[in-house]
């Protein structure tokens, strides 16, 4: 029996793909430990993990809820392109990178550091607008304000993000 749960478990697994996997070489450079183990945990390399980490400080975002965005919009490829025209890993539009920066270029849309920046300055905007909830803040992040705005609870990909919300 404990075969077959193993087997279960190990074809549902996700298999890390070798450009996300951190590297084992040793510098003076190293990333701190706290970047390491992010990367160990979601697969990726160490100099990425910091830069979200980075980034998600800046805007006093939580860490844990930055790495699952990041996971979920582009599963942390740099060239993601999505279906509407999303680029990154925060998975942007250029109009809206546009309205948070005039003047934007859709090649630096493709820079990790700009990207992150870009997309956690617009999930922190989307926090203040929403008073600090961060549920309304995913939906509209995915979905768009209106749709934040008229939805009723929490979508899946907010209580992904989020986690589900605790009752009164």
């Amino acid at each position: 029996m404990r075969t077959i749960l193993l087997a279960l478990i190990l074809v549902f697994l996700p298999t890390p793909r070798p450009d996300h996997l951190p590297s084992s070489s040793s510098s003076p450079s190293d990333p701190d430990p706290v970047a390491v183990a992010w990367a160990r945990r979601f697969h990726i390399d160490p100099t990425l993990a910091g830069r979200i980490i980075r980034a998600a400080d800046r805007h006093g975002l939580d860490t844990g809820l930055a790495f699952r965005l990041v996971e979920r919009e582009s599963r942390f490829r740099v060239n993601a392109l999505g279906d509407a025209g999303e680029i990154g890993l925060t998975q942007i539009k250029p109009s809206t990178a546009e309205y948070l920066r005039p003047g934007i270029t859709v090649a630096q849309l493709y820079q990790p550091d700009v990207n992150l920046e870009l997309g956690f300055t617009y999930l922190a905007q989307l926090r203040d607008r929403y008073h600090g909830n961060m549920w309304r803040a995913a939906m509209a992040y995915n979905a768009g304000i209106s749709a934040a705005d008229t939805l009723p609870g929490e979508t899946q990909y907010a209580v992904t993000l989020v986690g589900a919300p605790v009752a009164d």
